[in-house]
């Protein structure tokens, strides 16, 4: 009996393989490369999401954390309030905000608007 073949230019593919890459044998770069790839190849908002996803989250293993942001922000147009994206962005804020200051502004607009909304809700 033969095996099946996958193709690996398919997008399922691809994105397994990069995950699996960046999750389980930490090549990051070599896992956000493979995301890309994906990008290419698909107009699905529930791949796409994944795939932003998992590209924020290597960048930010790479300490990358401006392009994790960069990566993050294309999520939330993609999808506004997603918790994912929202609980990413929080964690490389929170992990780098020290780090640079324009990350530190991003963290401080984060949490007004959060304390916004929190006074909507109680008004």
């Amino acid at each position: 009996m033969r095996t099946p073949q996958i193709n690996s230019n398919l997008t399922e593919a691809l994105i397994s393989k990069g995950n699996t890459l960046g999750n389980i044998f930490k090549q990051y770069d070599e896992a956000i490369e493979l995301l890309d790839k994906a990008i290419k190849t698909t107009k699905d908002f529930a791949f796409l999401c994944s795939i932003y996803y998992w590209q924020a989250k290597f960048y930010h293993d790479l300490k990358q954390n401006k392009r994790a942001l960069e990566t993050i922000k294309k999520g939330l147009e993609l999808s506004p309030g997603e918790n994912y994206f929202i609980n990413l962005k929080l964690t490389v804020l929170i992990s780098s905000w020290k780090e640079d200051k324009e990350i530190e502004e991003e963290a401080e607009q984060m949490l007004k608007d959060f304390i916004k909304k929190i006074r909507k809700i109680f008004d």
